[in-house]
């Protein structure tokens, strides 16, 4: 480490680390373990001035994804659906990575940045028309990735 620089560490990660993705499988075991190792990476190395993050990226199309079957309309899909309507680039999440390595974020330590065009946080989705057959297999993969969102009333509480 050279004097006077403080050090930082970026991992990648995916949403299989904390849902469900269909045929992500022994992966996103890996990739939860990954997660929780930023954690504990942050708090044991943060006192040597080392931050630990990690990227999760949106779905790009890439060489390793091509082997993944029907990956072209997992990609629409998700498009579709995401808050941006678009899925992300290699260069964004590049973009994001050198962010977080910089010292523009100096301050920012164990965590876990989201760069997908928004399609991994809980929204409505665009296309309220019923699923048929086909529609309902190709969204498989997005409702997946849908958290449940449950918001409770609180009749004492005045909410």
């Amino acid at each position: 480490m050279m004097e006077g620089r403080k050090a930082a560490l970026l991992t990648l990660s995916y949403l299989g680390a904390i849902r469900s993705v269909p045929n992500y499988n022994v992966m996103g075991l890996a990739k939860a373990s990954l997660e929780s190792n930023v954690y504990y990476m942050a708090q044991s190395l943060g006192p040597k001035g080392i931050r630990v993050n990690a990227v999760s990226a949106g779905p790009i199309k890439t060489l390793a994804a091509s082997g993944i079957a029907n990956f072209g309309e997992k990609l629409d899909l998700v498009a579709q659906n995401a808050p941006l309507r678009r899925n992300v680039t290699i260069e964004e999440v590049g973009n994001a990575a050198a962010f977080l390595l910089s010292d523009l974020a100096s301050g920012i330590t164990g965590e876990i940045t989201y760069v997908d065009a928004g399609s991994t946080r809980p929204q409505a989705q665009n296309n309220p028309t019923p699923w048929t057959n086909k529609k309902r297999a190709q969204g498989a993969f997005f409702i997946a990735m849908q958290p449940r969102v449950i918001y409770l009333r609180s009749h004492s509480a005045g909410f």
